[in-house]
């Protein structure tokens, strides 16, 4: 399999510049999702990887050759597409194979290809049914098998998993990940969906207005940002930021709905005091999972006023303001028993576990509390 090599790759409709220029290069064998809010870019970056969008600057290279102007089927690629695009008078067998067929290849070589992509979709005693007789969740497997057939040198997915249910997009979740080791293959996954990301890639590229604002594995990107943005998109139920200004002394201290103590190790202070002035505006991100429930009288704590529970079973949250901002907390497993949890009204004191929090800069929104940024 090849890798791909994007050189500040732009594009633009006239004078609306929608991507300003993106460099990524993706190595063989590897699943990278392109991530992002509608808009981001993100699919119109994989048409132009796919020939289907024409570039308006920069260089693609497919190991080492420019394909920057190359006609889509020049570029050895294979594409899934939300819409299934599947021939409705056609039988899956002969879906699968329709590109086989047109290009010529041996009847022998069609037929292996052919019960080699059913085994592994699972398909096998489909082959002869028409797409109306199959599920949704077979469609999109009958539109991965015309891909595999091709053995193409890149797998591009653009948002292969949207018209499914919520059963079905987790099964074949897992069914794409599964192929892609399998078939050792170099594959493109877009998305909005941040659980796709984040369970499939090994490295995403999360894209805002047209511009990469981190690339890295899914753990990089959660436990790492870079910026607000990349803090705020990843994460269900999502970060929780305030406002308010840094105090430095002998501790950490935030000033912002409340009065609040960061807790934190030397080496997280030390930082922190080396790259934030006293006094500075600054964001404080913490995640769900980060709150702690405190006793009352422990100072420094945030004063939750809950407004809402939802229990999911395994794990509960609870979600209500402090001092009128709202934010959202996730109970610890022995609170998520529906007797023990908190009630509408009830106040949590909260505190947060060491060296989770985040600070970023209120401005540029970059993490000042990362020590390689």
């Amino acid at each position: 399999m090849s890798y791909l090599e994007l050189e500040n790759v732009s594009k633009a409709y006239g004078a609306s510049v929608v991507i300003p220029g993106v460099d990524l290069t993706i190595e063989p064998g590897e699943f990278v999702c392109l991530v992002g809010p509608s808009g981001s870019g993100k699919s119109t970056l994989l048409r132009m990887i796919a020939g289907l969008e024409p570039i308006s600057g920069g260089t693609i290279r497919v190991a080492g050759d420019d394909i920057s102007n190359a006609d889509p089927s020049d570029r050895d690629m294979a594409m899934v597409f939300q819409s299934y695009a599947l021939y409705p008078h056609m039988s899956v067998a002969d879906n699968i194979t329709f590109a086989l067929r047109m290009r010529g290849i041996e009847p022998a070589v069609i037929a292996e290809r052919l019960a080699q992509a059913l085994k592994m979709l699972k398909l096998e005693g489909l082959e002869n049914r028409k797409p109306k007789d199959l599920s949704g969740g077979q469609r999109q497997r009958v539109a991965m098998g015309r891909c595999i057939v091709r053995q193409p040198k890149l797998f591009l997915f653009d948002e292969p998993l949207s018209n499914l249910d919520a059963k079905l997009r987790s099964q074949t979740r897992h069914q794409i990940r599964h192929l892609h080791d399998e078939l050792k293959a170099t594959s493109i996954f877009v998305t909005h969906d941040q659980v796709e990301a984040m369970t499939m890639a090994d490295r995403i590229a999360l894209l805002n207005f047209g511009e990469i604002q981190q690339i890295g594995s899914p753990e990089e990107l959660y436990l790492r940002p870079r910026n607000r943005f990349t803090a705020g998109f990843l994460g269900s139920p999502e970060m929780n930021f305030f406002s308010g200004r840094l105090e430095l002394g002998a501790g950490l201290r935030f000033q912002g709905p409340a009065l609040m103590d960061l807790p934190a190790s030397e080496g997280r202070r030390a930082l922190v005091a080396a790259r934030c002035q006293p006094g500075q505006a600054v964001d404080l991100g913490v995640r769900p999972e980060h709150l702690l429930l405190a006793d009352a009288e422990t100072p420094g704590t945030l004063p939750l006023k809950v407004q809402t529970v939802e229990w999911l079973g395994a794990e509960a949250y609870a979600f209500g303001t402090v001092q009128g901002q709202e934010i959202g907390l996730r109970l610890p497993s022995d609170r998520a028993q529906t007797v023990t949890l908190p009630h509408p009204g009830e106040v949590l004191h909260l505190t947060m576990q060491p060296d989770s929090w985040h600070l970023f800069d209120a401005e540029a929104g970059v993490n000042l509390s990362l020590a390689d940024h």
